[in-house]
């Protein structure tokens, strides 16, 4: 998708399919009518640049769907904007896939950013202002070991409840390992810790250099 056909107005449930791939260049906008789902089982970049965002926003005050990565999918957002969403409680979801996001905003959405069995890579973001019904603001769990990397994000100031934590990572295998990468973060807490690393089996990697304030603990 190209400037020249922004802003993308989607009003009905799209999916990519598998072996598919979706280019969303900079500076393009793309809004989605309320209740509006974008399935991946292929590949989706969303490619912005520093100074020329993709937005991903809703079409109107009514809150779209979320974008939902199945199995064998990857999602890849840089440099983008994320608005508007999570009218189901899950703005952004990762299953069995690969879910990235560099240097994008998640933010005003009415859900939490949930991953499961995908490898997942969060840098240089901002996650805040949203409401959460239930789940962290970003919830990963792994029942065959995987890999979480998060660098450098601005986790906090979100509506949770009470006792939630900004971020969590479960693993709930006994023989498998999840490798992690949690460093340089600013989680910001309420009621409850602001990181929680839950597990039935190996932890591996690295948490290192983190900024766990406002919570009644911090891990």
């Amino acid at each position: 998708w190209t400037t020249a056909r922004s802003p993308i107005v989607l009003r009905r449930d799209q999916h990519l399919v598998a072996g598919a791939t979706l280019v969303i260049d900079p500076g393009v906008e793309v809004r989605l009518a309320p209740g509006v789902s974008f399935f991946v089982d292929g590949t989706l970049l969303a490619l912005g640049q520093p100074d020329s965002h993709v937005r991903i926003v809703g079409a109107d005050r009514q809150r779209w769907e979320g974008m939902f990565g199945r199995p064998g999918s990857t999602i890849v957002l840089e440099q983008a904007e994320l608005r508007g969403g999570g009218a189901g409680g899950t703005v952004l979801l990762s299953e069995g896939g690969n879910l990235t996001l560099r240097g994008v905003q998640v933010a005003d959405n009415g859900g939490h950013i949930a991953v499961s069995d995908s490898r997942l890579e969060v840098r240089d973001s901002e996650i805040a202002g949203n409401d959460m019904p239930y789940g962290s603001a970003i919830d990963a769990g792994y029942s065959f070991g995987g890999f979480v990397t998060l660098a450098n994000n601005r986790i906090g100031g979100n509506r949770m409840q009470a006792g939630t934590a900004p971020v969590q990572v479960s693993n709930l295998s006994n023989l498998d390992g999840v490798n992690l990468d949690i460093t340089g973060n600013l989680l910001v807490g309420s009621e409850g810790p602001d990181l929680v690393l839950w597990t039935n089996g190996p932890l591996q990697g690295g948490l290192s250099c983190n900024a766990l304030i406002g919570g009644t603990n911090g891990l």
